[in-house]
This record gives C-alpha cells, sequence and structure tokens, in this order.
C-alpha cells in the first residue's frame, strides 16, 4: 500500500486512508509471520465450522452494514462482510426495503434519515467455505421472495 501511495500517481481515497491508519501496525511481514496467521485464521474457520455443524446451517443471513448504503467516505466501522472475507465464505448482498424519512428517527449518531430516504437496506447472505453455488442459489430464491413482499420500506 505505502509504495502506491510513494507513487503518487493517484490519489489515495479517504476510505483506504482510514484503513490504513496509524491505528494499524504498519511492519513488514515475514513468512513466519504469514503461516501463523493462516493458522490463526484456520482455527477461527474451524471454531465457525463447529457453530455452522452444531445449528445445522445451509446459509446465514445477517447484515452486511449497520444501515442502508453509507455515504461515499463515510463508512466508519468495518462492513460487517469483513469476516467473512477473512474466512474465505462465499457473501451475496440483497437489497431490500427502502428507509423512510416519515418512519425512521434520528435516534443513532451519524444517521440521517433526510439524506438516507428512499436507500435500500439489504440482507447480507453467507455460504459455507467452497460452497459458492449454494449461496448463489439462496440468494436467487431469497432476492425473488423478497421481491414479491408488499410494502418494502422500513
Amino acid at each position: 500500500m505505502r509504495h502506491l501511495a510513494e507513487a503518487g500517481e493517484e490519489p489515495i481515497l479517504p476510505l483506504v486512508k482510514m484503513a490504513h491508519s496509524s491505528q494499524v501496525e504498519q511492519r513488514e511481514a515475514g513468512l513466519e509471520d504469514v503461516w501463523r496467521f493462516r493458522a490463526e485464521r484456520d482455527e477461527y474457520r474451524e471454531e465457525w465450522g463447529t457453530v455452522w455443524r452444531e445449528n445445522s446451517l445451509d446459509i446465514l443471513l445477517c447484515p452486511g452494514y449497520q444501515g442502508v448504503g453509507a455515504r461515499h467516505d463515510h463508512v466508519g466501522v468495518p462492513f460487517y462482510s469483513a469476516v467473512w472475507n477473512l474466512l474465505d465464505f462465499p457473501v451475496s448482498v440483497v437489497p431490500f426495503q427502502k428507509a423512510d424519512r416519515s418512519v425512521d428517527t434520528q435516534e443513532v449518531p451519524g444517521y440521517d434519515p433526510i439524506l438516507v430516504d428512499g436507500v435500500p437496506a439489504h440482507i447480507q447472505i453467507v455460504g459455507w467455505r467452497f460452497q459458492d453455488e449454494e449461496a448463489l442459489s439462496a440468494t436467487e430464491v431469497i432476492s425473488e421472495a423478497l421481491r414479491d413482499t408488499v410494502d418494502a420500506r422500513l
């Protein structure tokens, strides 16, 4: 990342700068670090595998973000899909319902019901590793079912 910034050919976007801020330890990773990270990731994946098996999950439905679509360069907390990227699980996001300023309130800091009026909310669909086709099939079924709902506003 640093070499791209130093080359100066393109500006680094604010969101990328935030992700690589001084809060994130900037150091070179050696081969041992990479192998240790992979082992930790695999252990975490196995923990998720236990949850997946114990609950007989085919897919997992969850939010992909803390609200409706984020304003450009104002994401804040990491996307809720980051864990699935780490674990290499297939993920899709289906838009569902829309923010409605006539019913939304500004009880959440940073949430502006007027600004996001009409912006789609969503459902994130997570599949098991190497089960991409099943996750996409579930996405099609869920997307179609949600499309057929009446009064799809929050």
